[in-house]
C-alpha cells in the first residue's frame, strides 16, 4: 500500500496540472518524437513508390480517400457514356489486383470500352480526359495500338503517382490510325514514298544522372528510356522524359548468371522465388514507375532462360497492357518467345551499342543497327548513359536523318 501511493499521487498531480515542469516538458516532447515518427513511416511507406515530396506528403497524411474517389469517377463515367449515346454493353470493367500505398489500400481496375466505328474514338478520348479533370486524377501514361482495322488506345491514371485504373478505348473497324497531331497525306503521297527502315534507341541504366539525361533528352531522335526502379532520380528522369513525349520503360534487374557475386540490385527477380513471390516483386517494382509503357530486362542472363518465371512475368504484364523488350542478355532467353505465345506485345534487342565504348566501336554498332534495319524493316538498339555514347548520337543522327532512317519510339516497334 505504501508503494501504490505514489503512483496514485503522480497521476492525481498530473490530472490537476500540478505534474513538475520538467515532467511535463518531457512528456510533450516524447509526443511530438512519437507524431513525427509515424508521419515518418507513413512518408517512406509512400515514398517507396518514387513520389515527389509533396504528392507523397498529400497521400501520408490521407488528403485523398482513393476508392471513395474511384467510386465517384466510375458513377461520372457512366454518366459521360450514357451522355454520348453509348450503349451499357459497351462498357466492361475487371478488378486486377489489391494496390497498397502506406496506410492505403484500393483495387487496381480496368475499364474496357469497344466503340462503334461510326464514334470518334479521339472525342471519347477527349470526353474522359475533361471527366478525370475533375477528380485529383492524373494521365500516367498513354499507349497506342494500330494492329490493321483496330485502334485502341489506354491510359493510366492515377493519383499522385499512384496507379488506380487503366482505361482501354478499342475502336474496330477504324481505318485512319490514331495520332495527336493527324497530317495530311494525298494518295500520290503514299504511292510515292517507300516505307523506310525504323530503328529504335533504348538508354538503358537511366535514374542515376539527371543531367545526362538532359543531354540525350536533347537530342533531335525520340529516344526510349529504361529507367532502374532502384535509381535515385527515378522520379524526376520519367518527369522529364515525360514532358518530351518520349517511351518510358521500367528497367527490370532479373538474375543474371553468376549470381549473387553478380549482382542486379534491389528488385530483381531471382529464380529461386514462388510464382507469387515473382509476381509481388514485380508489383513492387512497377509501383516504382507507374507511367511506364513497356519493361526490358536488367542482366537477366538466367532468369529469362527460365520459361516459367517468364510466364509469370507476362502474366501481369498482360493485366497492365505493358509490352515487354527482350534485352537478350542471354542467347538462350525464353522472354520473346513466352511473350508472344501469351499474347504480350514484345520485341528484341538486335545490337548493343557501347559494350565498347570506344567511339570508332559505338559508330560501327550504329552502322550495324542501319543496315539490319534495311534489311529487315526495323532493328532495335540498346546503348547507356555514357558520355561517349552521347557523343556518338550527337554526330551519327543527323547521318541518319539525311539517309532516310527513321528513328521512332520502341513502343512502334513491338509485335
Amino acid at each position: 500500500m505504501i508503494h501504490s501511493a505514489v503512483p496514485g499521487r503522480a497521476w492525481a498531480s498530473m490530472l490537476s496540472g500540478k505534474l513538475p515542469r520538467a515532467w511535463r516538458w518531457g512528456l510533450l516532447v516524447l509526443l511530438i518524437i512519437g507524431c513525427c515518427a509515424l508521419l515518418g513511416m507513413r512518408l517512406w511507406d509512400a515514398y517507396q513508390v518514387g513520389n515527389h515530396l509533396l504528392p507523397t506528403l498529400r497521400l501520408a497524411l490521407g488528403q485523398h480517400d482513393i476508392a471513395r474517389q474511384q467510386q465517384q469517377l466510375y458513377k461520372t463515367v457512366m454518366v459521360a457514356l450514357q451522355e454520348a449515346g453509348l450503349e451499357a454493353d459497351t462498357y466492361a470493367r475487371e478488378d486486377l489486383q489489391i494496390e497498397r500505398q502506406g496506410h492505403k489500400s484500393w483495387v487496381l481496375r480496368r475499364h474496357r470500352l469497344v466503340l462503334p466505328v461510326e464514334v470518334s474514338l479521339q472525342s471519347v478520348e477527349t470526353q474522359l480526359v475533361r471527366v478525370l479533370q475533375r477528380f485529383p486524377y492524373h494521365i500516367l501514361a498513354r499507349r497506342t495500338r494500330q494492329q490493321k482495322a483496330i485502334t485502341s488506345v489506354a491510359l493510366t491514371v492515377g493519383i499522385d503517382g499512384a496507379a488506380t485504373d487503366i482505361f482501354v478505348l478499342t475502336q474496330t473497324g477504324a481505318i485512319v490510325p490514331l495520332m495527336a497531331h493527324p497530317v495530311a497525306i494525298t494518295p500520290s503521297d503514299a504511292v510515292l514514298q517507300p516505307p523506310m527502315a525504323r530503328v529504335a534507341i533504348v538508354i538503358d541504366d537511366m535514374g542515376w544522372d539527371l543531367p545526362m539525361t538532359q543531354a540525350l533528352l536533347a537530342l533531335d531522335a525520340p529516344l526510349s528510356f529504361a529507367i532502374m526502379p532502384q535509381s535515385p532520380y527515378r522520379s524526376a528522369t520519367a518527369a522529364a522524359v515525360q514532358r518530351h513525349g518520349r517511351d518510358i520503360l521500367l528497367h527490370l534487374p532479373m538474375e543474371p548468371h553468376g549470381y549473387p557475386k553478380v549482382n542486379p540490385g534491389r528488385h530483381a527477380l531471382l529464380s529461386a522465388m514462388s510464382p507469387p513471390q515473382l509476381t509481388a516483386q514485380l508489383q513492387v517494382a512497377l509501383k516504382t514507375l507507374p507511367m511506364a509503357v513497356g519493361v526490358n530486362n536488367h542482366m537477366g542472363s538466367r532468369l529469362t532462360e527460365n520459361s516459367q518465371a517468364m510466364r509469370v512475368v507476362m502474366r501481369e504484364l498482360q493485366q497492365r497492357d505493358l509490352f515487354f523488350l527482350d534485352s537478350r542478355t542471354s542467347s538462350h532467353s525464353q522472354a520473346y518467345q513466352v511473350a508472344r505465345e501469351m499474347g504480350v506485345r514484345a520485341g528484341q534487342r538486335q545490337v548493343f551499342l557501347d559494350h565498347d565504348v570506344q567511339p570508332e566501336q559505338i559508330s560501327h554498332r550504329l552502322h550495324q543497327l542501319v543496315n539490319l534495319a534495311r534489311k529487315h524493316g526495323h532493328a532495335i538498339g540498346i546503348g547507356h548513359p555514357y558520355t561517349e555514347t552521347l557523343h556518338a548520337l550527337q554526330q551519327l543522327i543527323p547521318e541518319l536523318h539525311a539517309a532516310g532512317i527513321e528513328i521512332v519510339p520502341v513502343s512502334h516497334l513491338m509485335d
